[in-house]
């Protein structure tokens, strides 16, 4: 009779430790997608900088090698005009960006921002006191897909205090 207690008990704790196993590594699968989770997140968090407060949504984009604002662009480009004059206090950095497929991504970057700063003060009324340029270039881009990144973005300077 010891024997078959002995042996059953023997069955139980066999079978328990299996069942902690299988629970270990289920653990540290879910451990090991969550730390890639966390990693794709904070990747993607960082291509869109939305951890910087002042960032504003309307995006300004071009073909290669344009800086020509083509009318698709007319309502993000009003919503910025409504923006700053609805604050008067705004101070709008002009954030220019150009993707590395492109022939001098440099100049072709200032002419892009310089013509929404245009827009923004011929079209609008803006006064350029409240507009500040930043020309990028194909240095600081925000996506891996080169044409992504043919885009001017708005960023109020007074909400990143």
């Amino acid at each position: 009779m010891k024997k078959l207690i002995l042996f059953t008990l023997t069955l139980i704790i066999s079978c328990l430790s299996v069942s902690a196993q299988s629970i270990a590594d289920q653990a540290a699968a879910k451990d090991r997608e969550i730390a890639a989770l966390k990693k794709q997140l904070a990747e993607r968090e960082a291509r869109l900088r939305l951890e910087q407060p002042g960032n504003l949504m309307p995006t300004v984009y071009f073909q290669q090698n344009s800086s020509i604002v083509t009318s698709p662009n007319d309502p993000p480009i009003e919503m910025i005009a409504n923006y700053i004059k609805a604050r008067p206090n705004a101070i709008v950095e002009i954030r220019g960006y150009a993707s590395v497929d492109e022939s001098n991504p440099r100049t072709l970057c200032k002419a892009r921002v310089d013509a929404v700063a245009n827009e923004l003060m011929v079209k609008y009324g803006i006064n350029p006191q409240q507009l500040r340029i930043i020309v990028y270039g194909a240095t600081n881009i925000f996506y891996k897909t080169p044409s992504y990144n043919r885009l001017v973005t708005f960023h109020d300077k007074n909400m990143q205090k």
